[in-house]
């Protein structure tokens, strides 16, 4: 049943029922199928297994409403996949952001590259991250060094929404 969930003619009869499955691996892999239908993908959205959590927040169908709702998870993981996530609306990442801008700690630079990789991602809000990440940097470089933040550069870099005034810098 479970190979089932990845053909694309499956009915959305059988994504409800097994997003109802008990066994939480059944329920992971509807979330993560990109033919799941999006009313499955807000139930399990607010699923009790985090894993199945963090993989819808990682479904690129999945609605920015229940993108939302999982940006205030309390499992990091699945508020970083929120951060990647391409269908997260701007307002979604600016609150996660805001996050990033008030804590310089190594698991919050984590966040910090998810959200400034995202392509949703307001240039305002790129320049503050920028400028962000340059003060953790002159905060304490040995950090840096340590805890792969040298990426968060990398995904400013990468992003099309950063301005040219944060790429000369």
């Amino acid at each position: 049943i479970i190979q089932r969930t990845n053909n694309p003619n499956t009915p959305v009869e059988l994504f409800q029922q097994l997003a109802k499955d008990e066994n939480s691996d059944v329920r992971g892999k509807v979330a993560s199928n990109p033919n799941t239908p999006v009313e499955v993908l807000q139930q399990l959205a607010k699923d009790e297994d985090s894993e199945v959590r963090e993989t819808v927040a990682s479904n690129p169908n999945t609605p920015g409403e229940a993108l939302q709702q999982l940006a205030k998870d309390e499992v990091s993981d699945i508020r970083e996949n929120v951060a990647r996530n391409t269908n997260t609306p701007a307002v979604v990442l600016k609150e996660l952001a805001e996050i990033v801008l008030l804590d310089s700690s190594l698991r919050i630079r984590d966040m910090h590259q998810s959200v400034a990789s995202n392509p949703n991602t307001p240039r305002e809000l790129m320049k503050q991250l920028a400028e962000r990440w340059w003060s953790m940097v002159t905060e304490d470089e040995s950090k840096r060094r340590s805890g792969g933040a040298t990426f968060v550069p990398v995904a400013i870099a990468h992003n099309r929404n950063t301005p040219v005034e944060v790429l000369q810098q």
